[in-house]
């Protein structure tokens, strides 16, 4: 239309929705960043020829050249700006849809939500019901249950293993990921002691009903005392795992792996928990919108929850870093005198939800991708 040269890039694409929330499919368009005109994907027979490569960085070495195109330049009958919109408008309420569309359709890195929520926005959206409560009463431990969300359908335990104490958070699943958390204890004792309090009263959380519900997963962070939770593991025919927390790079992009344990009769998960932080972050930023249906992955809090709680379950920063061979990589990191025990064990109960999922479905992509939809009504006709 003016003739001005640009790179196509996301930003551009533009579409309408009907009163449903669906795509209209013709509606679909790219605009100009100059003058404002519309293309449509059928103008890909004009434009694309016309196109050229310029270099936006000086080479760190001579003859040193890399290459960025996205999908948004597919030749027509490949990967169609429409079939985009529609697989983008899918993934604003799937963390892990939204992952996989930005890293191979846009071939960008996936960095859009991964700076820290910040915990004063989420202590305002606490809500009126009443968490799990441990009491010490007449020389034993008495557990008030915790009232039963509406739309709870199962229960998920992350457990942080520290020197001193297990800290561990039940979480309740609903549709679309939704949840609630039940109740976070912290359980002291000497951890290196498989006999000690804090074991025998983690076992007993693991053991009975949250809200009405016994949990389907719990994982045990295995980093500090490792014989010890592969001991204490051991114990249950299925449902408890040790974990380990693995990096983005040395998991290599899968999100868990299972693994065998020599000399024990448990197996041990490998977790990419750079991939789950990034999710849960997300999950806390969303908000709800009076009159509508909470987002996907919309977490609840009760009333009780202090700032301590809030301000570990954020403590973590995502920082990018600088890589001798001049690439951008990004990295987690815990600042000095910050607390991070809720957000590990926020991570450990989500994790335990994508194995629960793949137990319910044999077939599931390395990269933790489910079908949801279909794993949440199995859950809600199992009820």
């Amino acid at each position: 239309h003016c003739g001005a040269m640009q790179p196509l890039e996301w930003k551009g694409i533009k579409y309408d929705k009907d009163d449903a929330g669906h795509l209209v499919y013709e509606s679909v368009r790219y605009e100009c960043a100059e003058c404002g005109a519309h293309w449509k994907n059928t103008d890909k027979a004009w434009f694309l020829p016309r196109g050229e490569w310029r270099p936006t960085a000086t080479p760190q070495r001579p003859g040193l050249r890399s290459y960025h195109i996205p999908s948004l330049l597919s030749p027509i009958g490949m990967r169609s700006w429409e079939s985009a919109a529609e697989e983008w408008v899918d993934a604003q309420d799937d963390q892990s849809k939204l992952r996989v569309f930005i890293n191979t359709f846009l071939g960008e890195p996936f960095v859009e939500r991964g700076e820290a929520p910040r915990y004063e926005r989420i202590m305002l959206r606490r809500e009126g019901w009443s968490p799990e409560v441990r009491r010490f009463e007449q020389g034993e431990n008495v557990t008030i249950e915790a009232t039963k969300p509406e739309g709870a359908l199962l229960v998920t335990i992350g457990a942080d293993v520290q020197k001193d104490r297990i800290e561990c958070e039940v979480v309740a699943w609903g549709a679309n990921k939704e949840s609630w958390s039940l109740g976070y204890h912290v359980l002291y004792g000497e951890t290196r002691d498989i006999g000690s309090v804090c074991w025998q009263d983690f076992a007993e959380i693991i053991a009975r009903p949250h809200a009405g519900i016994v949990a389907s997963v719990t994982f045990v962070d295995a980093r500090y005392t490792t014989d010890t939770v592969y001991s204490f593991c051991e114990q249950y025919e299925t449902g408890v795992f040790p974990v380990m927390g693995e990096t983005r790079q040395s998991a290599r992009g899968k999100l868990y792996q299972m693994k065998d344990v020599d000399g024990y009769m448990t197996r041990r998960v490998e977790l990419n928990v750079d991939i789950l932080k990034l999710e849960v972050y997300g999950y806390l930023g969303k908000g709800l919108v009076e009159g509508s249906q909470p987002p996907v992955g919309y977490c609840h809090f009760p009333e009780e929850y202090g700032e301590h709680y809030f301000k570990m379950l954020t403590a973590e920063e995502r920082v990018p870093e600088k890589s001798r061979d001049g690439f951008i990589r990004y990295k987690w990191i815990n600042p000095p005198g910050r607390r991070n025990e809720a957000l590990d064990c926020r991570v450990y109960a989500l994790g335990a939800l994508y194995l629960l999922a793949a137990s319910v479905f044999e077939e599931v992509r390395e990269d933790g991708l489910v079908d949801w939809k279909d794993f949440w009504a199995y859950i809600q006709e199992s009820y």
